[in-house]
């Protein structure tokens, strides 16, 4: 997968979804520092991108709209891309998106998998 140069346009769109950056990047469990990379036209990693999305509320349709401009997707046989597509389908979970990357992480920790992080609290 290639990344698609208009990715940095989209994702200042994205961001701009949100009232203020700082719930972002501390419900996604990112520091501040790597956010203000972000964006400046450093493209997140994988995870990153997903924390962000899912925490600004961000249907699994749309995400697997945007991942591909980043130069990811979400693979049917990678276990925690299919953990987290299993739990993005799930009405009571989405209905919060704040607590969607905490739950997620908390399922993925249990079972050894990679978190959607980039720094630990």
């Amino acid at each position: 997968m290639q990344w698609d140069p208009q990715f940095p346009v989209l994702f200042s769109e994205i961001l701009q979804q949100a009232s203020s950056y700082k719930p972002i990047y501390e419900h996604a469990q990112i520091s501040e520092r790597m956010f203000h990379h972000f964006k400046s036209d450093i493209t997140p990693t994988k995870q990153s991108l997903l924390a962000i999305a899912i925490t600004l509320g961000i249907s699994l349709d749309e995400i697997n709209r945007i991942l591909p401009k980043a130069g990811y997707f979400l693979s049917d046989s990678l276990a925690n891309d299919v953990i987290i597509k299993k739990l993005l389908t799930m009405p009571s979970l989405t209905q919060n998106p704040n607590m969607t990357v905490f739950y997620i992480n908390y399922i993925l920790h249990e079972l050894e998998l990679p978190l959607l992080m980039t720094r630990n609290k």
